[in-house]
């Protein structure tokens, strides 16, 4: 399994007298098109998440299949954690968001994998998002009435706000640090570090979901 804080960019963007904020860039990228099976496969995922097509996931599932570090494997424990049978389920939501944010290949143990989205974080004391779009408003409120702090673009910030965690992906605004300000951008333009990510594994020719669920829970 890729390890998603396996660089880190320590650059201090800003130093402020009460307060230090760390940012660093998180530029977009997409390694996806290299394989274009892989491309096809990506594009099956996404349809199926649009359709609730629970009947696909689960055959497209390896069959030592995670959802947590150090968790059990398999078809049962997924349905466990992800109830994909439920055309409510959140599963459908953050499944569609893990796809469209492009990805990184990488091999483990001889074994090409695909690890999507794109952010790779920084372990730390504090919980980080990347800003995954161009020039996205930084709100004094969690309204976009409010006063517009900055703008920021494909960069990291520090998550402010607990509930984000606890609220996914209900949550439409997330309280945010950078630039030694503190503001509200909307979910919707963020990848939380704390958002599942998903890992795709070429196993005898043939692309299966490994891995869904979230690094830092």
């Amino acid at each position: 399994m890729f390890v998603r804080y396996a660089w880190l960019l320590p650059f201090m963007l800003a130093t402020c007298s009460t307060t230090v904020a760390f940012s660093y860039p998180m530029p977009y990228t997409d390694e996806a098109n290299k394989d274009s099976s892989l491309v096809r496969f990506r594009d099956e995922l996404k349809r199926a998440a649009i359709k609730h097509d629970a009947s696909f996931i689960r055959s497209n599932l390896s069959n030592d299949v995670l959802t947590a570090h150090g968790g059990g494997t398999g078809l049962r424990n997924f349905l466990e954690r992800w109830d994909c049978n439920d055309t409510r389920s959140e599963f459908w939501t953050v499944l569609t968001t893990a796809l469209s944010h492009g990805g990184h290949f990488y091999i483990e143990n001889g074994v090409t994998q695909f690890d999507a989205p794109y952010p790779r974080f920084e372990m730390g004391e504090t919980t980080e998002a990347a800003v995954v779009e161009k020039n996205v408003p930084m709100f004094s409120e969690p309204n976009v009435g409010s006063k517009i702090l900055e703008h920021v673009s494909f960069e990291s910030v520090e998550v402010a706000d607990d509930r984000v965690v606890v609220e996914r992906p209900t949550l439409e605004w997330v309280k945010v640090k950078v630039h030694c300000q503190t503001g509200f951008i909307e979910h919707k333009k963020l990848i939380v570090q704390t958002d599942p990510s998903i890992t795709l594994k070429k196993i005898k020719g043939k692309w299966k979901v490994s891995w869904f669920g979230a690094d830092s829970t």
